[in-house]
């Protein structure tokens, strides 16, 4: 079951847009529930984390797509966001919000079956659960529910969602194992999920409420993996 918000003020751009969700739902036989908020103030009053995608206009009276989508972050930093606009140049700001993609208007059926094929195969990857060995046994997790690991005096420790552990096996192992659900290196010492990047500044990266430092000798390298994963 893939859960989708659909915030637009317009009520026949909403309209198109969940009868186009549901077109897609019925050529490919996937389950998908949508609910439509006109604004997105209604829409964060409401807010809880189930959903797996929100499509969300940027231009909107009161709180507007960017502002609205920066309060989301606050609340659920991996739901997929797609924006919907009239102008690209506003599309572009919902990168600085984690955004996978935009949409712009007029909305058009080929446009939105690309986009959700994306959302459909990115949800199947993160749905592949990691097997994290520890000292009593092992723990379970799925991809977007790791922030970062970090190496301090030899100890391996992965930060999540929950809580922190330490594991075993080399940083250099883990980078490998994990690169394929979108993580990278930034340092020696740190592995970080990109779906959990807010923003790159200067020689930092923020995860979360975290600040965690970016080499000079991997900086380049680093951007353009983040940029590949947006």
């Amino acid at each position: 079951m893939i859960s989708v918000a659909i915030v637009e003020n317009d009520k026949t751009d909403a309209a198109t847009l969940e009868n186009y969700v549901r077109q897609y739902a019925e050529e490919t036989g996937e389950m998908i529930e949508t609910a439509v908020f006109s604004s997105g103030i209604l829409f964060m009053r409401t807010f809880t984390s189930h959903y797996n995608l929100v499509f969300m206009d940027i231009e909107m009276p009161g709180l507007n797509g960017i502002e609205t989508a920066r309060e989301l972050r606050e609340q659920d930093p991996t739901v997929i966001l797609i924006f919907v606009t009239n102008m690209a140049h506003y599309a572009l700001q919902g990168y600085s919000v984690g955004a996978m993609d935009y949409v712009l208007k007029p909305i058009w059926y080929p446009d939105i079956r690309m986009r959700l094929e994306r959302v459909r195969q990115s949800l199947e990857q993160n749905h592949k659960k990691i097997v994290i060995p520890f000292q009593r046994g092992v723990r379970v997790f799925y991809p977007q529910e790791i922030l970062y690991i970090d190496s301090v005096s030899h100890q391996i420790t992965f930060h999540t969602t929950y809580d922190s552990f330490s594991t075993y096996k080399s940083m250099n192992y883990w980078e490998k194992e994990l690169a394929p659900y979108g993580f990278a290196r930034c340092n020696t010492s740190y592995i970080v999920n990109l779906k959990h990047c807010r923003e790159v500044d200067g020689n930092t990266v923020k995860i979360g409420n975290e600040e965690i430092p970016i080499s000079r000798a991997r900086k380049k390298e680093f951007i353009k993996i983040l940029m590949q994963s947006v």
